[in-house]
């Protein structure tokens, strides 16, 4: 019978050391809600006394612990005979390499990274609880076989008359043999990792069958035939030109993201881990590479991002409510004084008996253009608070007039002239279209503060005009925009630091330091374009390339 082809069994014994309460009741809680025994320990000396007092299946143990630490703890297992072949994973919310290294070393079989993800942790455990019992039964069938073998030589006489029956005996044991090895074989082909081999060059020697399920290929069209190379995405091959001699060298590599491409086009993100064998000189043979599938972890993990990095815009742009709040204020006066002389005019129209038909249309015509004026200055408010749900396609010069129509009057009130050059087409590009024009107000208000920082600082310029100027172009088939200032430019020691989360030279009452940092994250891992700065001879210039 399959080892996991059916579903997997949940019994066993497990033994979990971690001195966190909170990731010692998660890792509880999930293994006892899939039906294991689960035993905690919050300490190793605990721990160890309760392996001696009843030997668990398996065991979970974290590496950093207050007292006698998981390593520690690990060596005085491997050292006692009873205890040395319990499987150890360890547990750790460290990525040192050391750390893992040592811990092989020590006669750990895996690793979890904590917080250990649910499935993740599942799926290692069925794993190492099927091997572990399936090197038990193998090795007590090999001790049973020995045991036979002595027997036969101390009665040898005796075995040749029964010559038949010892043939039984034989055939007997080769047929259980043969099923441990068949359940070993399913393992692997069943795994809920794939695991493959390459050689020397990187072409496929040995796939399992998940593995083959997950890219769509037969074995046929793998083993001996496809180059692990030819299935990575750009930067999956860059990270395996660079790994894979590394590989050979040192003889292992952990924690590889690579960008799989399906036979089918589409696109499969895993996490590899790979050790070398290698001959009695110490040449490689080949690899043996464990992979998990990330795909739908990852794909979390950028939608958080991406909802963190959206309150972080709403947050923002609340910060400059009051801002906005003037400028409608500011839009509103003028119309408003116009409806209001359109209002004491009718009245010495009236007075005057000129307050006819013809009259009161023309004022009416004129105070609903002024009434469309106010709607529509609410309307592009309202729509700039709103966040964009999904890239659609819009015109770049648009969306910058449109930003340069609502904030104008807060540069023209500090002195700054503020312009827009476009050289060609009206640039239409997808992507997400409040958020663009959050970053070109980020960019340009920090250029304004850094205008109005430069005045304060040399007052014999204060009356030199502000200017910010965007400029809209085509280069190499790429659209560029560029934001320039005359603010001063930024100093070299910290020209590499401003798009940092939380780095700001302004007061803490002036500045959060997320601004830049914000409009990098949404050019760069939202809208996969590219962001950057340098400082000119009289200001700092902001390029974007779509």
């Amino acid at each position: 019978m399959s080892i996991l082809s059916d579903p997997p069994t949940t019994t066993g014994d497990i033994l979990i050391i971690d001195d966190d309460p909170s990731g010692l009741k998660l890792m509880f809680d999930v293994l006892s809600e899939a039906g294991y025994q689960v035993r905690p320990a919050i300490d190793g000396e605990l721990a160890l006394r309760s392996v001696q007092a009843r030997q668990p299946d398996l065991i979970l143990l974290d590496i950093r612990m207050s007292g006698m630490d998981g390593f520690e703890v690990c060596r005085r297992l491997k050292e006692d005979m009873a205890m040395r072949d319990i499987p150890v994973i360890f547990l750790s919310s460290l990525a040192d390499t050391f750390d893992k290294v040592k811990g092989f070393e020590l006669g750990a079989v895996d690793y979890i990274t904590k917080p250990p993800q649910a499935k993740e942790l599942l799926a290692r455990v069925v794993t190492h609880l099927a091997l572990s019992e399936a090197k038990a039964r193998l090795k007590a069938q090999n001790l049973q076989l020995q045991n036979e073998i002595a027997e036969r030589k101390r009665a040898e006489e005796e075995l040749r008359y029964q010559k038949e029956h010892l043939e039984e005996i034989v055939a007997q044991r080769t047929a259980e043999l043969k099923k441990t090895t068949e359940e070993v074989f399913d393992l692997y082909n069943n795994a809920p990792c794939g695991y493959h081999s390459l050689d020397k060059d990187g072409v496929f020697i040995k796939i399992n069958d998940t593995e083959l399920n997950w890219l769509g290929y037969t074995k046929e069209e793998v083993v001996g035939r496809l180059n692990f190379s030819y299935i990575l995405t750009t930067e999956g091959l860059k990270t395996f030109e660079y790994n894979f001699p590394l590989l050979k060298q040192r003889g292992w590599v952990r924690d590889l993201e690579y960008e799989m491409i399906r036979k089918d086009g589409s696109t499969l993100l895993v996490l590899l881990n790979s050790t070398a064998v290698k001959d009695n000189n110490g040449c490689f043979i080949m690899s043996r590479s464990t992979l998990y599938d990330i795909t739908e972890r990852k794909f979390e993990e950028t939608e958080r991002r991406r909802m963190q990095e959206q309150m972080l815009i709403q947050q923002s742009k609340m910060a400059a409510m009051g801002e906005m709040i003037s400028l409608i204020a500011h839009q509103w006066k003028q119309p408003l004084n116009a409806i209001s002389a359109i209002i004491m005019d009718m009245d010495d129209a009236y007075s005057c008996g000129e307050l006819d038909n013809k009259y009161m249309e023309r004022s009416k015509q004129i105070i609903l253009q002024q009434i469309q004026f106010m709607t529509k200055t609410v309307d592009d408010f309202r729509d700039f608070m709103l966040p964009s749900k999904e890239k659609i396609p819009f015109c770049i010069k648009k969306a910058i007039e449109e930003l340069i129509s609502m904030f104008s009057p807060l540069f023209r009130k500090s002195d700054i002239a503020l312009s827009l050059t476009c050289i060609g087409e009206e640039f239409v590009t997808l992507g997400y279209k409040n958020e663009f024009k959050q970053v070109i107000l980020n960019l340009i208000d920090n250029s304004k503060d850094a205008i109005c920082s430069s005045r304060q600082k040399e007052m014999s310029d204060a009356e030199t005009e502000g200017k910010i100027e965007i400029e809209i172009f085509k280069d190499s088939g790429k659209t560029i925009v560029i934001v320039r200032d005359n603010g001063g430019g930024i100093p070299d020691d910290i020209i590499d630091k401003i798009f940092d989360a939380y780095f700001t030279t302004k007061s803490l009452d002036e500045g959060t330091g997320i601004g830049l940092y914000m409009c990098k994250t949404i050019i760069e891992n939202n809208m996969d374009w590219k962001l950057t700065v340098k400082s000119t001879y009289v200001g700092a210039e902001f390029r974007i390339e779509i």
